[in-house]
């Protein structure tokens, strides 16, 4: 059941975050109404990086549900609406704290930039590896600072915060239907040898290059965030619909549920979280699961620009990224020629480097 928390900043809730040790210079952002923001950490505040996406039902508009738009500082009043991320009806994303972490201090710890003519409620969780969640409440109406003393231990450390559009609440179409956020931002913050437990980057990682066994990669070598899926024509809800399914190594379960569905034209977009795919000898993407008919294969560093690789097609799952020395995001897009829709199980690759 959702725990609703009703918040309200006080002097006296600031004046303990400005106690918080840093040795960054702080930064004052301005929030809803005449309220400033000072986030003690700095330019480390903000999330950095997208663990995952999965726009609601309906979906904002492609231009307004690019979820990299909610990472780092909040800029809509500089550069408009297209600056946010709209999760859709009922749409999650979870962003990721990679130079810093979400700590509780005195008073509040976290604030979220929502815009738009709609402020709509957001389920707010955080986690500290990715996997396990802690529901943290509710922001409503325009109230976005949250606490999460109340929900935490001390000592604790927060990686991951997972925001979700309450379906009930707002619009339910239009071009950026679900909460519009802009940024989050740990007011409650440590960085650098603060972090309990950092990482650390690794050099480029061999995963046993494929020959007639795909199945190789090692665990880092599966893609772990969907960036963006548009089901095609021919989906039904069975069950094969619902775009995590894609994310981690192939369980074979191809209609059971974890597994995706493209659909005739429909497209995925996946990537990994720490990695990078790097250019090795032999084959370097490996789509798994049910290809039923050709599926072309893109990559990009930015999700604007595309290079086509070529089409993976029925019992050869397996594509080389060509003159691609190393890429981020790869995108499946099922081709229209009447096989009604490919089930893709996972997708990895042969060979990573770790995003330092």
């Amino acid at each position: 059941m959702k725990k609703t928390i009703t918040l309200t900043l006080t002097a006296l809730g600031l004046a303990g975050l400005l106690c918080c040790q840093t040795s960054a210079q702080p930064v004052q952002i301005p929030g809803r109404g005449n309220d400033v923001i000072t986030f003690p950490n700095g330019d480390a505040s903000w999330a950095d990086r997208v663990f995952s996406f999965g726009p609601g039902n309906p979906a904002a508009a492609p231009d307004y549900a690019v979820p990299e738009q909610a990472l780092g500082r909040p800029d809509v009043p500089e550069n408009g609406g297209k600056a946010s991320t709209s999760l859709g009806r009922g749409g999650s994303i979870v962003l990721e704290f990679v130079d810093n972490r979400l700590i509780d201090v005195e008073g509040y710890d976290l604030y979220i930039f929502e815009v738009g003519p709609e402020v709509e409620d957001t389920l707010v969780e955080i986690s500290e590896d990715g996997t396990s969640w802690i529901e943290v409440g509710t922001v409503t109406g325009s109230t976005s600072y949250v606490d999460i003393g109340p929900v935490t231990q001390p000592g604790q450390q927060f990686r991951f915060v997972r925001l979700t559009d309450d379906p009930n609440e707002g619009g339910r179409s239009g071009r950026y239907v679900g909460a519009d956020i802009d940024a989050i931002g740990a007011i409650g913050s440590v960085s650098g040898q603060d972090i309990q437990s950092p990482d650390n980057p690794s050099d480029e990682t061999a995963m046993n290059p494929p020959n007639d066994n795909p199945a190789s990669p090692g665990p880092e070598g599966y893609c772990d965030a969907v960036s963006f899926y548009l089901p095609g024509t021919g989906v039904y809800t069975v069950g094969n619909e619902f775009p995590q399914s894609v994310v981690g190594s192939p369980d074979q379960q191809l209609m059971g549920g974890n597994s995706l569905r493209l659909g005739e034209g429909g497209s995925v977009i996946v990537l990994m979280s720490k990695y990078r795919a790097v250019n090795a000898p032999g084959d370097d993407i490996l789509v798994y699961g049910e290809i039923r008919g050709p599926i072309r294969v893109d990559v990009s560093d930015n999700l604007t620009d595309w290079t086509t690789l070529g089409h993976v097609k029925p019992n050869q799952g397996r594509i080389e990224l060509g003159e691609i020395h190393e890429t981020r995001y790869i995108r499946l897009v099922e081709e229209m020629d009447g096989t009604f829709g490919s089930v893709i199980d996972a997708v990895g690759v042969s060979k990573v480097r770790r995003i330092r």
